[in-house]
Formats: structure tokens, C-alpha cells, sequence
């Protein structure tokens, strides 16, 4: 196996508050060190108009990305992991309680 894709889009968002760059970077740190992921580096950008927010971290076991749209109180995930899957449903778990998604949709592909 070479690795798990997943992506999971949360919707009808209630934590606005926690869907800027800077709040969703504390997020992605807790999500991945709850979870066994090892980060390497943090990158992010807070755009103006709407307040949406990506912030992205490469890890050791490849990459976890968080987008938001806090106009439409939605916010998603894309994480790749290779090699064996961690604890992915946990990190699921706590991106839809921490974000009040709502509604949760997630794909996943194993390669």
C-alpha cells in the first residue's frame, strides 16, 4: 500500500470563529500531534474578502490541508498519509467537533 487519501468537507460550520488562518494552524498542530502525524512545516494565508483561510502542513508522512469558507460555514480536509493509515477516524472526529461541522462528508481512496 502506498498510502490513504481522504477528503472531508464539513458543512453548516457553527465555530466561525475558529475558521481563520490563525486559528485553523492551531488546529492542524493539535489534529496532527493528537494523531500520530509528524509535522515538518506549516504554511498559511488568510485572504480579505471573504475572511476564507488555507493553511497547509507538510509531514513526515506527506501532507494535511485545511480550507475554509466562512461566508458558506463551510470548511474542508485533505490529508495524505503514506503508508499505513494512523488514526484517521479520530482525526476526523476532531476537525468536525472543533469547526461545529454540521454535516460531514467524507471520501477516502487507498493506492
Amino acid at each position: 500500500m502506498l498510502g490513504t487519501h481522504v477528503i472531508a468537507v464539513c458543512e453548516n460550520c457553527t465555530n466561525k470563529d475558529t475558521l481563520s488562518a490563525r486559528e485553523m494552524e492551531l488546529l492542524l498542530i493539535e489534529l496532527a500531534t493528537q494523531t500520530g502525524f509528524n509535522i515538518v512545516k506549516i504554511a498559511s494565508h488568510q485572504f480579505k474578502n471573504p475572511d476564507a483561510a488555507t493553511v497547509t502542513a507538510i509531514l513526515t508522512q506527506s501532507h494535511l490541508t485545511i480550507h475554509t469558507w466562512p461566508e458558506y460555514n463551510k470548511a474542508t480536509l485533505d490529508l495524505f498519509s503514506c503508508g499505513a493509515q494512523k488514526n484517521i477516524d479520530d482525526l476526523l472526529k476532531l476537525f468536525s467537533q472543533k469547526t461545529g461541522g454540521k454535516q460531514v462528508f467524507i471520501k477516502t481512496h487507498t493506492y
